[in-house]
């Protein structure tokens, strides 16, 4: 069972996946990528992303990307740049401190927890997510990730939205690894068995 505290608004919706990837990690510290199927999470399947580090994007690319993700953000991500999932338009790149947290956690394992918000055109997203590592070979090779959107959020022209690209709330989910970089800093999410 997954806990998280302070209580985020859709972490219920993290227990199938977080008890999924404990189940086939078994003792390790995270599963071998091989061993995860996206198929044993019928449920969850179009909330799923995987990101691998690959060289046809700017360091980290969406392997797969669910139909619900997509429908939200509006264009086709999988096979993008990671940067395309919290791009402001189809035409930029979101600017994403995220992309430091994964190259940070590729290379020393551990999980991410949070709410994240942004702004696209007139709208405003706000996306809570968990991502958690699969290895092979003794290595990170790839995340997966749930996301759970809320309804957009539309703004009047007399509205600003001072969370551009904001980190609303973010924690470590510690696998009892060494941590890496700002990670060291993060508040840790309470998981419990």
């Amino acid at each position: 069972v997954l806990i998280v505290e302070p209580v985020m608004p859709q972490e219920n919706k993290f227990a199938s996946l977080y008890e999924y990837w404990c189940t086939i990690k078994g003792p390790n510290v995270m599963p071998d990528a091989k061993q995860f199927s996206p198929a044993r999470l019928k449920g969850i399947l179009t909330h799923l992303v995987i990101i691998e580090r690959c060289s046809y994007s700017e360091g980290f690319g969406l392997r797969l990307c669910g139909s619900s993700i997509e429908r939200h953000v509006g264009r086709a991500l999988t096979g993008t740049s990671f940067s395309d999932l919290f791009a402001y338009s189809a035409k930029t790149r979101g600017s994403d401190g995220m992309h430091r947290d994964f190259d940070a956690l590729f290379s020393a394992p551990a999980g991410l927890v949070g709410e994240r918000a942004w702004f696209s055109g007139e709208e405003t997203h706000v996306c809570s997510f968990i991502f958690l590592p699969l290895g092979g070979d003794g290595a990170c090779k790839k995340f997966v990730g749930q996301l759970e959107f809320q309804p957009r959020l539309s703004l009047t022209e007399t509205e600003t939205f001072d969370g551009f690209g904001d980190m609303l709330h973010l924690e470590v989910i510690d696998l009892g690894q060494p941590l890496a970089g700002q990670m060291l800093q993060m508040p840790r999410a309470k998981l419990a068995a």
